[in-house]
């Protein structure tokens, strides 16, 4: 069930995410070295904390449900 999930996730998310990466390698490479470190770190830390919202309290409160269908 969790090998479905995790296909599922890659399936949806993959393509969408390079340029986002892309944007985030640039925005990197104009800040000064000290602020690099600052700003990727939180920036990273955010999104996993908003991963873990999203995903996290709809299986909390809901279930988790298959839908593997691949």
């Amino acid at each position: 069930m969790l090998d479905c999930a995790v296909l599922f996730s890659i399936d949806n998310s993959f393509c969408g995410c390079l340029s986002t990466i892309s944007t985030f390698a640039v925005e990197l490479d104009t800040l000064v070295r000290k602020h690099v470190y600052i700003y990727a770190s939180v920036s990273i830390a955010t999104g996993i904390m908003v991963l873990v919202l999203v995903v996290g309290v709809e299986s909390w409160t809901v279930g988790y449900e298959a839908i593997c269908g691949i």
